[in-house]
This record gives structure tokens, sequence and C-alpha cells, in this order.
């Protein structure tokens, strides 16, 4: 279930990335109001997802999945 909400996330970010891509090859020289407002969606959507894996990982780098008892006797 991780490693589907890593995919997730990724493919957020990665279809934002070609969008912006797409929207910077396509777009007239001085862009319209929504070509901007698209633009600014796309980058707030990268960071966002950005954010989110950096912390999903983080947290799951920080938690093991099972704690390793010594036996002391």
């Amino acid at each position: 279930m991780f490693a589907s909400l890593i995919v997730i996330v990724t493919l957020f970010a990665f279809t934002a990335l070609i969008c912006l891509g797409v929207l910077a090859l396509v777009s007239k020289d001085p862009p319209t109001a929504m070509q901007t407002r698209m633009a600014e969606v796309c980058d707030f959507i990268i960071k966002v997802s950005l954010g989110a894996l950096v912390g999903l990982l983080g947290g799951r780098a920080a938690s093991p999945d099972r704690m390793e008892v010594n036996d002391k006797s």
C-alpha cells in the first residue's frame, strides 16, 4: 500500500511537470490569464508532491518495519 502511494504522488508530480512543459511550448508570448493560472497550479502541484515524497520517504526511513529485541538472559 505504501508503494502505491509513492507511485500515485510521483505520477501527480510528473503529470504536472509534463503539463507545465507543454504549456511552455505551446503558449503565446504574452500568456493569457488562464495559461498563467494553469502554470501556477502546475507549479503548486509539483511543490506539494515533492514535499509529500520527502515526508513519506523520510518518515518511512525513520520508523523501521520491525523492532529488534535483544535477549538478555
